[in-house]
């Protein structure tokens, strides 16, 4: 099969897991992880797509200080790991992965387009920009609060698919969360799910081969 074209999440795919950046922000900001975690999971690795707060934010309909407002709701003093004014704003902890600067180099030596397709608050894009040294690599970014869809939606992979000009069959999605790889399933991307990068990168050269 012929592979046209591959589309990346950003978030602990680009980045390292942000797992290693969400637990050292809770330790230092005090906030209760007891009560925050299992609230953040279940919104933000749903497999619904809904219009609750978060995920009315990540679309952009809504104003940051209300995703904020939310978070505290969940457990006091949440609202400022997810406020990027905030010393304890854990976007501001984001790390791109050692090697994936590399995965997406030869991908695009190998005539294939990349993407990026990823669920982002406005307020967070400056973080995630400066961070991100290498998007000029990316043929196409699609980031929710830009163009209104958020995954698992399978709209924002179609919008995707049709921006870079392939068929679903023609392309691999890499995604850390489950639930967002299987809205690309829904429309026939091949998806990777991402737990071990060094993993991924195998399975991705294998359905490349």
């Amino acid at each position: 099969m012929t592979r046209k074209a591959v589309l990346f999440d950003f978030g602990g795919v680009i980045t390292r897991p942000m797992s290693e950046m969400f637990a050292p922000a809770v330790a230092e900001s005090g906030v209760d992880g007891t009560a925050m975690l299992p609230a953040m999971l279940a919104v933000f690795a749903s497999e619904d797509d809904t219009d609750t707060i978060p995920h009315r934010a990540e679309r952009g309909e809504v104003p940051h200080a209300d995703l904020l407002a939310w978070a505290d709701e969940q457990a006091p003093g949440a609202g400022l790991m997810l406020d990027p004014d905030s010393p304890h704003f854990f976007g501001g902890r984001l790390q791109l992965h050692d090697d994936m600067p590399g995965v997406v180099d030869d991908i695009r030596s190998r005539g294939m387009k990349t993407a990026i397709v990823s669920n982002m608050f406005e307020a967070w894009q400056p973080a995630v920009d400066r961070v991100f040294t290498y998007r000029d690599r990316f043929d196409t970014l699609l980031w929710s609060w830009e163009v209104g869809l958020r995954k698992p939606n399978p709209a924002i992979f179609e919008l995707a698919l049709e921006r870079l000009g392939v068929a679903a069959h023609e392309a691999v999605y890499l995604d850390d969360f489950p639930a967002m790889a299987e809205g690309a399933r829904a429309v026939g991307i091949d998806a990777i799910d991402v737990g071990d990068h060094d993993k991924a990168i195998a399975h991705l050269y294998e359905a490349l081969a």
